[in-house]
């Protein structure tokens, strides 16, 4: 049987996370021009670590991290295909030309 105690973090604890990952991207960004992706990663690692002393398992914060990943990959995919349709449009001159008429129609409106 699994008897492990899961407590309810403190309001410091809890915020923990949210300070740690301001903190980083301020600084590690804004200061030292640092990759947005390490310091992520690095907050991420301090909200493990938070969820680890409160006591959960690494199995358990592994699964949270699967089944939120499995929650939001579909949105991944409709927002890389609609990059990539956008990229093809933007190669073959569809957008360029939208915006060229759309200029076109709206200089000639605001003649009238």
């Amino acid at each position: 049987m699994n008897n492990k105690v899961i407590s309810a973090p403190s309001k410091v604890l809890a915020l923990l996370p949210l300070v740690a990952m301001l903190g980083f991207l301020v600084i590690g960004y804004g200061v030292f021009g640092l990759p947005i992706e390490s310091l992520l990663l690095a907050s991420a690692i301090v909200a493990a670590g938070v969820a680890w002393k409160m006591g959960y398992s690494w199995d358990d914060i592994q699964k949270a991290i699967i089944d939120r990943l499995a929650q939001t990959l579909p949105a991944v995919f409709i927002l890389i295909l609609v990059g990539g349709l956008i990229g093809s449009w933007m190669v073959g001159g569809t957008i360029p030309m939208l915006v060229y008429y759309g200029l076109k129609i709206i200089s000639l409106n605001t003649w009238c």
